[in-house]
């Protein structure tokens, strides 16, 4: 058994906007059909994807999200400069008070994503 399979176990995709009716089998929705850009969301048409997008966007967001905070995660891990200068606000802002941290904070997943592409200069102020 293959992902699809798994994925799509009666092999036909509905379009997600519930007011539309139309459904296609798996491997023709996978070519006609339009995802969402942020997550898997299936829809039959662009005018479809559009009109469902007010439902949708909160469960879309918080995937975006959930996604974004995986990847800054993955990338502090691997960038060696960034873990020390991170390591060292720790040192400086928690020293007196213990074991120290850093949380980062965004104002949007944009500002988020920046962060992944520009490295420490688009880190919010600590």
């Amino acid at each position: 058994m293959d992902l699809y399979q798994l994925l799509f176990p009666g092999g036909t995709i509905h379009c997600r906007n519930s007011k539309c009716a139309k459904s296609a089998s798996g491997l023709e929705a996978r070519r006609e059909f339009k995802t969402c850009h942020n997550c898997n969301a299936y829809y039959c048409s662009r005018e479809c994807r559009r009109a469902h997008w007010d439902k949708h966007k909160k469960v879309c967001m918080q995937s975006r999200v959930g996604a974004l905070c995986k990847q800054i995660i993955n990338h502090v891990k691997e960038d060696s400069f960034v873990v020390s200068q991170l390591s060292a606000v720790a040192r400086r802002g928690f020293l007196a008070k213990g074991r120290g941290c850093v949380k980062l904070f965004f104002s949007s997943p944009d500002r988020a994503e920046r962060f992944l592409t520009g490295g420490l200069p688009e880190l919010p102020e600590p």
